[in-house]
């Protein structure tokens, strides 16, 4: 089975766990993709601004 660790550019490397991999066919699997932004800074200190933070990290990795 073979897959690929997926990196956003200019994001600081994950430690202990890949923000993504993209595995067979068309499955990708995400993790540890929280309210900080990509230099491990939280940006806000409320919920909505992490929720949302946390889906463009999401979207940074797909």
């Amino acid at each position: 089975m073979s897959h690929d660790f997926l990196q956003p550019k200019g994001w600081k490397p994950a430690v202990g766990y890949s923000n993504g991999v993209a595995a067979q066919g068309r499955m990708i699997f995400t993790g540890g993709l929280i309210g900080w932004n990509g230099d491990c800074e939280f940006e806000s200190d409320d919920f909505l601004g992490q929720a949302a933070q946390a889906l463009r990290n999401v979207v940074a990795v797909l």
